[in-house]
């Protein structure tokens, strides 16, 4: 932290007490004019022009037959190739961040390549039926990982980058190249279900994992734990498992007929999603996650040790993904369908339950230790203790909204979650450095709305901290200075008559 303003004289719910209003925000660059104005709309029509030719190769196939698989790299290049001259001419009009474009053209390029994919290679009747199977079990996979994010504001960005990332750039690269394995196996007269064993674990844990090292290398901020690492990592596998369960659904659906009989394709996808989409919807997001610990460790490293601990699991998970598919591919050639069982059994159920223990202890370590950068912001009289404390636990804080939700309603319970993200960045501007601007901002926002939501309790006497001793207006409307008896705890006063008709009822 580079600096804080100075504590207020009468503490953090009185209007007295607030501190300095934050600097004014300085002005927004002018948008541009003249030629630079006039190039923007063409820069885009370029860039859909060139998203419209690249999907028009990969209709005419490059000339090539699907079974041949130059026809799959040769419409690779094309796609990147007319993506990216696009995207120069955006950048010589626009100037974006070279982040942002890069991010944009990888995932325009893996949408591209995989959505044409599944289409040509199952129609399109198949492809729906497979994106409605793959869309079932969609949500508790993603929404068990956005539920483990709510420890910190992380925002939609990064987010919805590993998601995508996953969905779109690591199953387009995963696909050409495990196209390729299973085609050199084949030509060397070895089944092409090893390359299920020897390329796939390879090059999807590793396009996966590049999601969060992507995150963890330019926006740092967004990975301070172990538990962070493993969000990013785990939409990044669970947006891959999305799209690998289309393939798998559409595949499906067409083969279903030929080996069962006629009519049973939407039976042998039910079966499909049983399977892959419910019992084993984790598998991919499981061997991902691993790369968390190795991440966890290179947290606040300099680049090239960060990529370096970022590594250090990556065997692992490859190592997991490996024995996963070996048990399937090994136990139907040997008619042993209960070493896939087995495995799940001896291996994806403990790493299941031993990464959600290590999720939830590490969720709960950054709660007291928000509890615990704060305690200085609690002597300065800018932060209650009640309110330190209420941060310090997941279930406190769930409490504290209840209470804002039945007092103020859901505008209460809002400025309540408000109030805790705005707790949480200040204890981390206190471990992670922040500027006087910002911290005033913030403590002056968390003390406009104490004072607009959770004063609105009629039960609750009118209270001010100052960093030793309360301010308390009493029943007879005088303010009256109470020392803090018990740590983290705020005096009530009551008049005896209220005691006497709650004990009496008279």
């Amino acid at each position: 932290m580079t600096d804080r303003p100075e504590p207020a004289a009468t503490g953090g719910t009185s209007a007295e007490g607030a501190p300095a209003q934050a600097a004014p925000a300085p002005a927004a660059p002018p948008p541009p004019t003249g030629k630079k104005a006039a190039r923007a709309p063409l820069a885009f029509m370029a860039l859909l022009a060139a998203e419209i030719a690249a999907v028009a190769v990969l209709w005419t196939g490059f000339g090539y037959s699907e079974s041949d698989v130059l026809w799959v790299f040769g419409t690779v290049l094309a796609v990147f190739t007319l993506q990216t001259a696009g995207a120069l001419i955006g950048v010589r009009a626009l100037r974006p961040s070279w982040k942002l474009l890069v991010s944009t053209q990888l995932l325009l390029f893996g949408a591209g390549v995989i959505t044409y994919s599944i289409v040509a290679g199952a129609g399109a009747k198949a492809a729906g039926v497979g994106l409605v199977a793959a869309l079932v079990p969609a949500p508790l996979l993603v929404g068990s990982f956005l539920w483990l994010s709510r420890h910190r504001h992380h925002g939609w960005k990064p987010l919805t980058f590993a998601f995508l990332w996953g969905a779109a750039v690591s199953t387009a690269v995963s696909m050409v190249v495990n196209t390729g394995a299973a085609y050199y196996f084949r030509e060397n007269g070895i089944s092409e279900n090893w390359a299920a064993v020897a390329s796939a674990p390879v090059i999807e844990e590793i396009t996966k994992f590049l999601a969060p090292l992507a995150i963890l290398l330019f926006a740092s901020r967004h990975i301070r734990n172990g538990l962070d690492a493993l969000v990013f990592a785990g939409l990044s596998a669970a947006g891959f498992a999305i799209v690998e369960n289309v393939l798998y659904a559409s595949g499906t659906y067409l083969s279903g007929p030929s080996i069962y009989g006629e009519g049973t394709g939407g039976a042998s996808v039910t079966l499909l999603v049983i399977v892959r989409g419910i019992l084993t919807m984790f598998a991919h997001p499981l061997f991902t996650c691993t790369v968390a610990f190795g991440m966890a460790k290179a947290v606040g490293k300099p680049a090239g040790r960060r990529l370096l601990w970022s590594l250090t699991c990556l065997p692992f998970a490859m190592g997991l993904h490996a024995l996963w598919n070996w048990s399937a591919v090994f136990g139907a050639q040997h008619g042993m369908a209960d070493l896939f069982f087995s495995v799940y059994v001896a291996l994806l159920m403990p790493l299941f339950f031993g990464l959600l223990g290590y999720a939830l202890a590490v969720r709960a370590k950054v709660a007291k230790l928000t509890y615990q950068r704060l305690q200085g912001f609690v002597a300065s009289g800018h932060v209650a203790p009640p309110e330190a404390a209420m941060l310090a636990s997941y279930n406190r804080r769930a409490r504290a909204r209840a209470w804002a939700r039945r007092t103020g309603g859901s505008p209460g319970e809002k400025a309540m979650k408000r109030f805790q993200r705005l707790g949480d960045a200040v204890a981390d501007g206190t471990a992670y450095g922040t500027t006087r601007e910002e911290l005033t901002a913030r403590l002056t926002e968390m003390n406009e709305l104490r004072r607009g939501h959770f004063l609105a309790d009629p039960t609750m006497p009118v209270t001010v901290w100052d960093g030793r001793s309360y301010h308390v207006t009493f029943p007879d409307a005088k303010v009256r200075e109470v020392s803090g008896q018990g740590r983290d705890l705020m005096p009530i006063p009551v008049s005896a008559e209220s005691v006497h008709r709650a004990a009496y009822g008279a």
